[in-house]
């Protein structure tokens, strides 16, 4: 048995820039573990001490994500191992064509039982990654899990639903995405920086798999169009049935 943690390695979205025709800039932004993904990191860690098996961090990225430095980075927050997909003919790929990379990778590993991601993706917090994953994987997913529990034969999950939570048990193999909050990140001692250097880590080109070209593809993006704001204020002990007279105006009920 063995738990799989998907993170990425990318720009720092603090530093994203935005260019004249409003589409995204990363290329100042300095290169960095999402702060959602080493939260799912050092999570999946605690759940594979806690079920005693091994934990494997896995990545598919540009060249700069195979860089020593940049593994290390993944393997201080508590995964025994990684397998890193470093080249950069993936930054052209569409997400569907990547998750299908993703699953070859833990369907190559074997005996992969548990998958963990942050609530983020690679697509710009779509949070559709994980969902794409299982989908080739042909597992079940769930979104906003808030505990993880090995028990015989599957995990026991806890799952942030409206005002309450869901407690479910899944018998077999699933993909998790947890919540930022399940755990709190901490600074790595220098033990932990030189132990992680010395976990095994495994890195590839994207072309030691068979993944095929998956339409449909990108071929445009565009600002979205602007609206013009009414900048109407009502106030006053009237304000409510005011309000209510303005939103019918403009169609709103």
């Amino acid at each position: 048995m063995t738990i799989a943690v998907l993170y990425k390695y990318t720009g720092d979205s603090r530093e994203l820039a935005v260019r004249e025709d409003g589409a995204p800039d990363w290329s100042a932004a300095r290169k960095m573990i999402g702060e959602d993904d080493a939260v799912a990191l050092q999570y999946a860690a605690m759940v594979g001490d806690r079920a005693g098996t091994h934990v494997v961090a896995i990545t598919v990225g540009g060249d700069d994500a195979g860089r020593p430095a940049s593994v290390r980075g993944a393997l201080v927050k508590g995964p025994g191992s990684a397998r890193v997909i470093a080249d950069d003919a993936v930054l052209t790929w569409n997400r569907t064509r990547t998750a299908d990379l993703i699953a070859q990778v833990i369907e190559r590993m074997g005996e992969v039982t548990l998958v963990v991601t942050g609530p983020g993706s690679i697509d710009e917090s779509a949070r559709l990654m994980p969902a794409i994953v299982a989908g080739f994987l042909g597992w079940p997913c769930f979104e906003n899990v808030t505990s993880i529990e090995a028990m015989a034969g599957g995990w026991r999950l806890t799952q942030a639903s409206g005002t309450g939570r869901n407690t479910i048990e899944v018998r077999g193999p699933v993909v998790c995405a947890v919540t930022s909050a399940v755990t709190t990140v901490s600074a790595p001692g220098v033990d932990v920086l030189r132990a992680a250097a010395a976990k095994p880590v495994v890195v590839e080109r994207a072309d030691a798999y068979e993944v095929a070209p998956i339409a449909p593809r990108e071929i445009g993006w565009e600002r979205r169009p602007q609206v013009e704001r009414r900048h109407r204020i009502v106030t006053g002990p009237a304000a409510e049935v005011e309000l209510s007279r303005a939103l019918a105006e403009e169609g709103i009920r």
